[in-house]
């Protein structure tokens, strides 16, 4: 792969739009809202969730435990999204470092 390559590719992916980041974090935030709630709702053992988990063949002591998997689940996801963040700025890091390569090939020429 060229640099030229790099460069282009590098360009692409900072073009995003602005709105696409806010637009993540709030699907994000739905995802993880709604699986919150469905595993609380299965830990308090409410009763549509525990009709719903009769009718697929999960006792309530699974459904319970489901659930606390669920939550477990949820709050490490959750948790972890911040990576995305460092991910952005190791991304332009690596722009800046392809950028001084090339400025160092011109002087070369």
């Amino acid at each position: 792969m060229n640099q030229d390559t790099i460069m282009q590719s590098l360009a692409e992916r900072s073009s995003v739009p602005k709105v696409m980041p806010w637009l993540g974090a709030g699907l994000t935030g739905l995802v993880v809202l709604f699986l919150a709630f469905d595993g609380v709702t299965k830990v308090i053992r409410v009763a549509p969730a525990m009709e719903a988990c009769q009718k697929m063949g999960i006792g309530p002591d699974l459904a319970v435990g489901i659930g606390l998997l669920l939550l477990a689940c949820t709050t490490h996801i959750a948790s972890t999204m911040g990576a995305c963040k460092l991910k952005k700025s190791s991304t332009s890091l690596e722009l800046r470092r392809v950028e001084r390569l090339r400025s160092f090939d011109l002087l070369l020429l």
